[in-house]
């Protein structure tokens, strides 16, 4: 932009008219400098500050009332907070839908847990009404079977005679006796209990019975059985097979309730006469009730020796 001076005093050898046009045309182009400066943009704080001081004092602003001015700032003020209201409730939104979210998921791992609990339990059931059918068929029946068939067998005559016969004996012996302790009985006279010497009378046998429950056990030990033969190259009864199985004995025994002698005396620390207890009482002085006094040479003497 130029900026055209124009002459205080006229020119000479130009007219009045001309001079006057000329300092209008420079007028103008100042204002129109000034305008131009006013609508940039500032750059510095210093034109930032002398901008909206210049905004301010503008007609458009200033020629406004308080009570415009005051209802401009509340509705700025009101849009303003609307937009912070309006912002805190949608991420209130988003927090509330990523909760439900994960909230669905949990219902539904739970209702899933839940169903297959019920199906593994219901399983479990079916499993054990199976079994319990299989042994029905496969021991109980055969078993009762077979203990009516030898109930069934015998009278009611014949099981009251043999008790008749029973109490007859016990009597006779009584009556020849005179008092009878049955601890302590001759077996040739009396035996009470002689129904023990013929079990046939309330026994029954039975073929090999498939017991369901225990064939997983009885696999096990086939299994185990033919390690052993491939390992050793013999075959283990089902006895050998029973010990090879069993718990190993403790070093020192918890108790004797759950052992025979046999058993006892093959643990030597639990054995009272093993050679470990009869190295330990070797190795004690017994110095403890040793005296001086020879009692032979007491007993010899005709006076009680000085002690």
């Amino acid at each position: 932009m130029y900026d055209v001076q124009a002459p205080e005093q006229p020119v000479q050898g130009i007219s009045p008219s001309v001079s006057e046009k000329i300092r209008t045309i420079s007028t103008l182009c100042k204002r129109k400098s000034s305008k131009d400066w006013l609508m940039q943009e500032p750059s510095t704080p210093l034109q930032r500050v002398t901008s909206s001081l210049a905004r301010s004092r503008s007609p458009s602003t200033f020629g406004r009332s308080a009570s415009e001015r005051k209802k401009a700032c509340e509705e700025w003020l009101t849009q303003k907070r609307f937009s912070q209201v309006q912002a805190i409730s949608n991420e209130g939104q988003d927090i509330i839908a990523a909760t439900q979210s994960i909230l669905d998921r949990e219902n539904y791992f739970v209702k899933e847990v839940d169903k297959y609990l019920r199906h593994r339990d219901f399983l479990e059931l079916r499993k054990k009404e199976i079994q319990y059918k299989k042994w029905l068929e496969c021991v109980s029946e055969p078993l009762l079977q077979k203990i009516e068939d030898k109930v069934d067998s015998q009278s009611s005559e014949e099981i009251e005679e043999r008790k008749r016969k029973q109490l007859a004996l016990y009597l006779n012996y009584c009556n020849k006796k005179g008092k009878v302790a049955l601890e302590d009985y001759d077996s040739s006279e009396y035996d009470p209990l002689f129904l023990n010497t013929h079990p046939t009378y309330l026994k029954v046998s039975t073929p090999p019975l498939h017991d369901p429950l225990l064939k997983e056990v009885q696999g096990r030990f086939l299994e185990g059985g033919l390690i052993q033969q491939c390992e050793t190259g013999r075959i283990y009864s089902a006895k050998e097979m029973n010990d090879l199985y069993k718990a190993k004995l403790p070093l020192l025994p918890l108790g004797r309730q759950n052992m025979d002698a046999a058993e006892w005396l093959k643990i030597p620390p639990g054995y009272i006469e093993s050679e470990i207890r009869q190295r330990k009482r070797r190795r004690v002085k017994r110095s403890r009730n040793a005296g001086t006094l020879d009692f032979k040479a007491w007993a010899d003497s005709t006076c009680p020796p000085t002690l």
